[in-house]
């Protein structure tokens, strides 16, 4: 990821989205056929399918992932982006016959307004 991340900065400004699920602990405690990362393997897939081929989806965490789409003209395209993740995010999600909702906190971050450095633009988007 800092290699995808050091070529964006010869690119154009980038948006860097970085959100943890809400409800992720639940779904993976209800059920012991881990069906919290069943959830998340859902999600990343939709995310994939959803981004451009030059972006990038990453697990950083548990129930964390960040998004990297570069060469966005302002920060209305980073609202469009972002609200068309959440809304991937919150589709009901279902895992071995049961219906999950869940919902995600979402931080965003553009390079460079917000910051030049790949950790503090994560750090702003957490």
């Amino acid at each position: 990821m800092v290699k995808f991340l050091i070529r964006l900065k010869k690119e154009t400004p980038a948006f860097i989205c970085g959100f943890a699920f809400l409800g992720y602990a639940m779904a993976s405690t209800i059920s012991i056929c881990c069906v919290g990362d069943e959830v998340l393997k859902i999600v990343s897939k939709e995310l994939i399918i959803t981004i451009r081929n030059n972006d990038l989806v990453a697990r950083v965490g548990v129930d964390e992932f960040v998004v990297v789409a570069n060469g966005i003209l302002d920060h209305n395209d980073a609202e469009i982006i972002g609200n068309r993740i959440l809304s991937i995010i919150c589709q009901e999600k279902i895992v071995n016959n049961n219906t999950f909702n869940i919902g995600a906190s979402i931080g965003v971050s553009i390079y460079p307004d917000d910051a030049n450095c790949v950790s503090d633009l994560i750090k702003h988007a957490d």
